[in-house]
Order: structure tokens, then sequence, then C-alpha cells
């Protein structure tokens, strides 16, 4: 039997020239059952009788002795004797895996490399038949948690389509059992849909718990993979697939910046909200009576940290920012607390909002945050007669000169404000103020309430930030100066007088002392 995919050769063309000895006898060819294809090997000769003859497009003729179909001819594209050292062959879907049962049993085959003037024929008698790596049977796969169904999908790569079997069509190479582990809970997939799914390109599975979800939803972290139990040969062997993508249902940008920085021995944690989902999750929020904040950072190679604050609700959208002192609480807290603060921060954050009823958990909102760093350890605002300063304790961390945009955000419980200006610092400087005389956000906030100050300089490939309370100073007017310049004047004269009248009594003593022993 005769397949052709291209008219191959044609009557009325011309006696073709044969180039004899253009591949070497260690070539060979490769059968995947998975992926239905043959995989030639080619060892150049380097003959120059066979170098800029063929062109770039020309075809091939696959004969094989004993596979039923015994000749596949392709057109091949981009083909150069010099360099090309593989050729990929699909086999069309009208050879079945049946006819291809006895490609192991072969001995001989030929391959014909033809244009239109020119033929090369290859001799191959190395046969091999490519095994699976089951390692790489899935090119995705993800896990969605909501509050009553745990979702499974994958995309299979269908490198391992004749092993992905059940084991009463194939007790020798085949997959008995499936199970999705997700923290500590372990759900057992219907063995069917799963092996189904993967022969048609997509699986999705569904389990419905609601009490395992919401255990699920209510974790700092969520590792999960999928347990390939199967059979190969006359050997059980168990295959390991970490899931990398978790979803627990949070609602999709929310948050529009999350940061977490370090100073004055305390973990800020500064976030904000997108006005129109910030409305949905309010809508969403019926009956609770609990919000936790909470931080969970996951370190590279070292220990995992969770730093959380709980208020009573109702919920207060204007709260934009979490603070955690490590100079409060029990002492494993408070040691926690500083191993993280003195540490190496490189890892994953995850911040989360935690809504409960007394102990009922209700529902979660998830963001990643992201760690910036700081020049300094710790930060005052000096409240100053027209200006605002920054004043700044240096850590030696950064030793280069930083030019771009500075900001300080003054936040409180009703209202946020941002000044900017472009500035030159280096990790040296101890200082920074903003003119308030041409700006009425300066001056509002020179003479506002105390709240949350978040300095920052900012460049297209640095940013830095400290956040503080702390205010030292309040003089806001020259007038309120001069009271106490003079006020202070008075004090120095009057101890001035007192010294003096001191030391004149001190002497009057002496000279009545003098007096009386004579």
């Amino acid at each position: 039997m005769m397949l052709l995919l291209q008219i191959g050769l044609q009557f009325d063309t011309p006696q073709r020239t044969q180039r004899l000895n253009c591949y070497h006898h260690d070539s060979s060819i490769e059968y995947n059952p998975n992926l239905r294809t043959f995989t030639l090997h080619l060892v150049s000769q380097n003959n120059t009788n066979c170098q800029n003859v063929f062109p770039p497009g020309l075809s091939l003729n696959l004969t094989l002795a004993s596979v039923a179909v015994n000749v596949i001819t392709v057109l091949i594209d981009k083909y150069y004797y010099e360099n090309t050292t593989t050729i990929e062959i699909t086999i069309p879907a009208s050879i079945t895996d049946a006819m291809l049962t006895s490609f192991t049993d072969e001995h001989f085959a030929i391959v014909h490399l033809f244009s239109y003037s020119d033929i090369a024929p290859i001799e191959l008698l190395i046969f091999d038949e490519q095994k699976t790596d089951l390692n790489n049977c899935f090119s995705a796969l993800s896990l969605d948690v909501t509050n009553t169904d745990i979702t499974f999908s994958a995309t299979p790569t269908k490198i391992c389509r004749m092993q992905m079997i059940s084991c009463a069509l194939k007790p020798t190479s085949c997959i008995s059992k499936v199970v999705l582990n997700v923290d500590v809970q372990q759900f057992t997939l219907d063995l069917t849909i799963f092996l189904l799914g993967y022969q048609a390109g997509a699986i999705t599975q569904t389990i419905t718990d609601a009490t395992k979800a919401q255990l699920i939803r209510q974790l700092s972290f969520v590792s999960a993979d999928l347990t390939l139990y199967s059979t190969q040969g006359t050997l059980n062997i168990n295959w390991f697939y970490h899931i990398s993508t978790v979803n627990i249902g949070s609602l999709v940008g929310l948050f529009t910046y999350t940061t977490v920085t370090t100073s004055n021995s305390t973990i800020h944690i500064q976030f904000d909200y997108d006005p129109v989902q910030l409305a949905v999750l309010k809508s969403q929020l019926t009956t609770y009576t609990t919000i936790i904040y909470r931080i969970a950072i996951d370190l590279t190679g070292t220990t995992d940290y969770v730093f959380q604050q709980s208020m009573a609700g109702p919920f207060n959208s204007l709260i934009r920012d979490i603070e955690i002192n490590c100079n409060f609480g029990v002492n494993h807290e408070i040691e926690k607390c500083f191993n993280f603060y003195n540490g190496d921060k490189k890892g994953v954050y995850n911040f989360q909002l935690l809504f409960y009823n007394k102990d009922q958990f209700l529902s979660v909102q998830l963001t990643q945050a992201t760690y910036v760093d700081s020049c300094w350890t710790q930060m005052s605002i000096e409240k100053l007669t027209g200006k605002l300063c920054a004043n700044l304790m240096i850590n030696n961390k950064c030793d280069a000169t930083y030019a771009g945009s500075e900001s300080l955000q003054y936040i409180t419980d009703t209202q946020s404000l941002t000044l900017t200006q472009d500035a030159t610092i280096t990790g040296k400087t101890i200082q920074r103020c903003f003119d308030c005389s041409n700006s009425a956000d300066c001056n509002t906030i020179l003479n506002g309430v105390d709240g949350l100050y978040v300095y920052q300089i900012a460049g297209s490939d640095f940013k830095y930030n400290i956040q503080t309370h702390k205010v030292v100073q309040a003089l806001y007017k020259d007038t309120t100066i001069t009271p106490v310049v003079i006020g202070m004047a008075c004090v120095v004269f009057s101890i001035a007088i007192t010294i003096f009248e001191m030391a004149k009594t001190q002497a009057n003593i002496k000279k009545l002392k003098m007096k009386k022993h004579r």
C-alpha cells in the first residue's frame, strides 16, 4: 500500500542525478508513538558532491520494510545540506497506531530526498522508539478554590498519550489512580474523566466540598500537587506534578498596590483600593464581626513569617496602612518580628483581608505585596516655619547618588495628601524639606493632626521609602518664635543675676569670718 501526501515522482520528469554517500550509515530514524512522528537524525558525510545541489524546498520519501503503510511522501522546507541534522515527519491520521505496531521489528528503511533534477538515497539501519518522559505530560496545571468548590484544570502536552490509558485496556502501561493534594487535603479525581480529558487535550474536574474549600482559602500560602499512580511494565511508579497556579476566588484588581517596608522597629504594610472593585467588595459583605489584616512572608531558603492584626467590624475602607511594631507582644512574637526586621527580605509576600462572623470564616481577599527597601532605618517629621522636613537616619546600605522624584505622603483616617518634587540625594542624606510657601497641601499637613508620613525617592530603576508617625517639633509661625526667644533671654538674665548675687553673698560671708578671727 502506498500513501502520497504530495505528488512526488512525475512520469514526465527528466532523469534525476543520483547523489550518493551524502549521509553516513549512522543516520537513524526515531518513532514517537505519543506524538505520532518519525524523526530522522542525519549524520552528514560532508560530501562536496551533495553541497549546493538541493533547493531549500524538496520532497522526501520514507519507505519502511514491514509497516503496513510502507511509503510516506512529504514536502520539506528550509532544507540545507550543510546544517540540516533532523527532519520531523508527522504521521497522517489515516495511518492508525495498529499499523505502526510492527515498527520495532524493522530492520531496514530508506529515505529519498529529491528535487526536480537530483535525488539522494539514505539507508537507515538504526531504529529507535522514543520512550515517554512522564515528567512532562502537562504544559499547564491550575487550581481554582471558591467557598464551596475546588476546580482542577490541566493542559496536556500529549507526549504521554500512550501511557494515559486505563489499566483495564492496557495493564502493562497505564494509570490506576489520580490524586489531587492541596496542603493537607486529598481528593481522588475521577479516573475516566481524567484520561478522556487527556486524550481530548483539556482536563477539568470540580470537587464540591465547602468545609475543605474554606479551610484552604484561609491558608497564608496554598501548596498543591498532582500524583499519578502508574504501572510501567512490572513496576509501579508514582509521578508528581507541582501546581504552580492556585486562585482562591479573590476580586481581581481590588488592590491597586501593596507594599511592605521596615523602619523604626516596625513592619509597615501600605495599600490602596480600586474604587470600582471596592464598591463590589462592600456589596458582598453582609454579616461579619471581625476583619483580619495579614501579611504572610515566604523568604527564600529561610523561615516563613506571618504577622496580622485583628479589627472589629464594620470594615473601614479608609484604613490604608497596617503597622506591626516589633517592640510589642509576647517574647516569641517580638523575637520573630525582629528576626524578620533584621534579616534578608528576598521572598514572596502575600497580603490578605479575611472576614469572619465570630468563628465562622466568610471570605478572603488576597494580593501579592512588594517589599520596598530603604536607605534609612528611622525617620521623624519636623514642622518648621513655612516648611516640612523629613529627618533621616542612614543605614549605610546606599552609597550611590539618586536622581528622581521624591514625595512625602500624609495619611490620616479622613484624608491622604502627597507632596512631590524633583530631587537628587545620596545614601548619606539626613534631611529633606518641602517648601510650604506656595502649597496649600503642604500647609494643610503643617497645621493638621498627626498621621502617617511616608517619604519616598523613586527613579526609573530604583525606589526607596520609609514611614513614621513621629513628629519632633511644631513651630509654625515667626510670631510664635519671638515670645519664646524673649522668654528664654529673660530666663538667662535671671539666672545670671542669681549667680551674681550668690557670689556676692559668698564674698560677704568670707569677710565676716575673717573679721571674727581677728
